[in-house]
């Protein structure tokens, strides 16, 4: 019962001091819980809106509280100043709610090309430098070296989580009860509804609980985590790196394609092993955690031969630059560790101003953010191509394809810019393989029905379909005499025909539903869709086609419209 109370106590404490972003958070998961699979899609758009709208705003609320409890706590003239503090409060809370209100309502009302190409930037980096920024000033109120902070918030997070995770998989459990024994909840997304409330109404308090309840001290088993178990992984994965380091060198290869990958999980994974460590004030580790940060400077060298290697190839890539300011955030904090050990410094959370300066320069800074400079080596790479002219190879042709889908991809508004005042229609077909003056309505639909059981007295054997017919999957497709296959569990090649079904009465009459229909009412819609294919087709070889499921696509402006087809159901004979 001490427990409980205990827990109990943490759970309000938090609200109190978090109140306006946990009902902000709330708010949010109640109107998804309400609003989720309602049916209409005009109520489906208000939810996302919504609920996206106040979770945004949250971290900008989030981090006014922060800011205030620390003050509070740290500063005794901070009453003095709650002028000037409201300020600072209201400016995060416009720039928040303004920042949040353009992203949720892009989708819906805004229709800007400059705040399509930049409002993911900008919300990314709105998010990176809001958390940053909390976590800061939740290690400043704790009064704690940055280290020690790091590994009792880790504790604290992870008992937090447990909460969490037990109740979730708890009433996991009680609604699979009920579907067994009471009633069949699946047509309520109750489950959905349950786990989506219990986000905001739990998980939510534990993950601010996990970054404000540093108080305890760390127990041995913690210590042991951070300073053994977690050190010992951490130098296992080192001594296998060297020794990949031994073999390219050896054999004098190249380092292969997953090398990268690798290595920046292993510093991902590193420097908050390190911090936990450090926290964990045990003095015979701190040396060990220093060779560790100059052992991973070979790693660093062979990250920057493997990101060499594709650059000088294929240019640069968002996934290319993101590897790019990575190994230079690397390089940058092993230099300001030497730096610190050299000098006695205490300034670990200067990590955090690093990853504030690095967003900034990633996302926001002209022309070295990530979207300047993937436009930059892919303009380059498709310019070369054309000034080559009629000498030019297909690896030259292929390589300004793949740079003509990179600026349209992660361009910016630059690239966007640039296509459409730089190249021709022609040039544009001949990059995309798409002609531009060619109109098309694409569409994909699926009819289905529901019946659980079928009157088959009169017929003798059931051949289970599932198959795919058309021009998507290679096959040619006459609707007048569609081939129905039965079958084959595992085996596709021995599957047989069974019969040929006439199904271009069905299939046409779906299309100009998915055309005509009001798709607003979606209940309507998918009844009319049901009502098309419940009937029973008759088959050329005898028996009977009883469609369950009949998903058609096509385009709507081609001269044949229909594509291709897929078909679930059943045969009786």
């Amino acid at each position: 019962m001490l427990g409980l109370k205990k827990l109990k106590q943490v759970y309000f404490d938090i609200i109190k001091e978090h109140k306006f972003s946990f009902v902000t958070v709330l708010l949010a998961f109640v109107i998804a819980t309400v609003l989720y699979s309602y049916g209409h899609s005009n109520y489906d758009s208000y939810s996302t809106f919504l609920s996206t709208f106040l979770i945004f705003s949250a971290f900008g609320i989030v981090l006014c509280e922060t800011i205030h409890k620390y003050k509070k706590t740290s500063d005794p003239e901070y009453g003095n100043k709650k002028k000037k503090y409201s300020i600072l409060y209201a400016a995060i809370l416009v720039v928040s709610i303004g920042i949040s209100l353009v992203n949720s309502l892009y989708d819906i009302i805004l229709d800007n090309e400059v705040i399509e190409a930049i409002r993911g930037n900008y919300v990314i980096f709105y998010l990176l430098i809001t958390v940053l920024l909390s976590v800061y000033f939740f290690y400043k109120k704790s009064g704690e070296k940055f280290e020690t902070y790091i590994a009792k918030a880790f504790c604290s997070m992870a008992k937090a989580q447990l909460v969490y995770l037990i109740l979730a998989i708890g009433f996991l459990i009680l609604i699979g009860i009920v579907d067994s024994l009471l009633f069949d909840s699946y047509e309520i997304y109750l489950i959905e509804r349950v786990e989506l409330m219990l986000v905001g109404l739990v998980e939510f308090p534990c993950l601010l609980t996990g970054f404000s309840k540093t108080d305890e001290e760390l127990d041995k088993f913690c210590k042991a985590l951070f300073s053994y178990v977690f050190m010992a992984l951490l130098g296992i994965a080192y001594v296998i790196i060297y020794a990949y380091i031994i073999k390219i060198v050896v054999t004098w290869t190249f380092p292969s394609n997953e090398v990268f990958s690798i290595l920046t999980g292993l510093f991902v994974c590193s420097v908050p092993a390190w911090f936990l460590a450090l926290g964990s004030n045990k003095e015979s580790v701190e040396k060990t955690v220093n060779i560790m940060h100059y052992a991973f400077i070979p790693f660093i060298v062979l990250q920057i031969m493997c990101l060499f290697m594709r650059v000088s190839e294929y240019g640069f890539t968002s996934s290319r630059y993101f590897g790019m300011a990575l190994i230079v955030f690397e390089i940058a904090y092993i230099i300001f560790h030497a730096i610190s050990s050299i000098k006695n410094w205490d300034k670990n959370y200067y990590i955090l101003y690093m990853g504030m300066i690095a967003a900034f320069i990633v996302f926001i800074m002209p022309f070295v953010n990530v979207n300047s400079v993937v436009f930059m080596s892919q303009k380059a790479r498709i310019e070369q191509y054309f000034k080559l002219g009629d000498a030019a190879e297909i690896e030259d042709i292929e390589e300004a394809k793949s740079a003509f889908r990179m600026l349209e991809r992660n361009g910016g508004l630059a690239a966007k810019r640039y296509i459409e005042k730089n190249l021709t229609d022609e040039q544009v077909e001949e990059l995309s393989g798409e002609e531009r003056s060619v109109p098309t309505d694409d569409f994909s639909v699926s009819a289905f029905n529901n019946y659980t059981s079928y009157d088959v007295s009169s017929y003798k054997t059931l051949y289970f379909v599932d198959e795919d017919l058309g021009d998507r999957y290679y096959t040619d497709l006459d609707l007048s005499k569609v081939p129905i296959y039965a079958y084959d569990f595992g085996n596709d090649a021995d599957e047989e025909i069974i019969g040929y079904a006439d199904l271009s009465d069905i299939v046409n009459e779906i299309s100009k539903l998915q055309q005509n229909a009001d798709k607003n009412d979606s209940m309507e819609y998918q009844d009319q869709l049901g009502n098309v294919i419940d009937a029973y087709v008759p088959l050329s070889d005898g028996g009977v086609l009883k469609i369950t499921n009949l998903v058609v696509r096509g385009d709507h402006l081609a001269e044949n419209p229909i594509e291709s087809i897929s078909i679930e159901g059943y045969v009786f004979k």
